[in-house]
């Protein structure tokens, strides 16, 4: 039971580490939204210019997001840079080797993103997919050769036609 479920782990891994190779080479021509939406707050996920970002907007009374609400999806150009997603008004960036944060606000709403570059997020998830297959050749190998004592040849001249 425990060898089925490693390996349904690591086919559902190398599935995510797929997914995250296309939506990196697409991410530097087209950003995909999906958000769920609420009256005054969404919750979404940006993959866009070789990361991912997590995101959290929340509405500055008296201002309210328009119907319709719930899980919404999206597929715009994708910007230059990252900095496009930063606020006007006291934004905060940070960024190190692609993984970074950006916050502040426009005077209608808040927004807060963390944001992952899409290399950690395959690299991570190759972890299950490269050690499983370690595992198969290892036993592979180990099993497939042993050590067997030969007959001595006792001095007899074995003639093949």
């Amino acid at each position: 039971m425990k060898r089925l479920l490693f390996n349904f782990v690591c086919l559902l891994s190398l599935l995510l580490n797929i997914a995250t190779i296309i939506f990196w080479l697409r991410s530097y021509r087209i950003a995909d939204y999906v958000a769920y939406c609420l009256e005054s707050k969404e919750f979404g996920t940006i993959s866009t210019v070789g990361r991912i970002l997590f995101y959290k907007e929340s509405a500055i009374a008296p201002f309210r997001w328009k119907a319709p609400f719930g899980v919404q999806q999206a597929a715009h150009a994708a910007p230059d840079s990252i900095a496009a997603y930063a606020m006007p008004n006291a934004s905060r960036q940070a960024s190190w080797m692609g993984f970074g944060m950006i916050s502040g606000d426009n005077g209608r709403y808040r927004a807060s993103a963390t944001f992952v570059p899409h290399w950690a997020v395959a690299v991570v998830t190759a972890i299950l997919p490269v050690a499983w297959l370690r595992r198969r050749y290892w036993l592979r190998s180990n099993r497939g050769f042993e050590l067997v004592e030969e007959p001595v040849n006792s001095g007899k001249t074995i003639n093949h036609h």
